[in-house]
């Protein structure tokens, strides 16, 4: 993606964002305050944004498949990227019965798109 780090950019405010595994133009462009072009609340906000046709974004795979189902939007996978989302908690704590649904949850959830991102 030669020149990405020049166009506007819509990422969500909790992402953490360092230069940390950013090419140089892209970490140049976060050191100097003009890499993200928007900082918004949610990944919807984001696609809301994308739609301007002059603005990108990254997402997970699975939003961005259910993004561009209507042919509105269109996605790639950039080479060897990839993002690790998963749940998070504070270690040493115990976790609830509900707790221990939700995250039995999510991880049947990712492994169904795991494997239809595989077929």
């Amino acid at each position: 993606m030669s020149g990405g780090a020049s166009l506007p950019w819509a990422l969500p405010t909790p992402a953490p964002l360092g230069s940390r595994g950013l090419s140089a133009p892209f970490a140049s462009a976060l050191a100097s305050g003009k890499f993200p072009f928007y900082r918004l609340e949610t990944t919807a906000a984001c696609l809301d944004v994308v739609k301007d046709g002059r603005t990108l974004t990254i997402v997970p795979l699975s939003l961005a498949k259910e993004a561009c189902a209507s042919g509105e939007l269109f996605f790639f996978v950039a080479p060897g990227q990839r993002t690790n989302d998963g749940v998070h908690s504070i270690r040493g704590r115990s976790r609830s019965a509900a707790v221990r649904l939700a995250i039995d949850g999510v991880r049947a959830e990712a492994e169904a798109i795991a494997v239809e991102s595989t077929e």
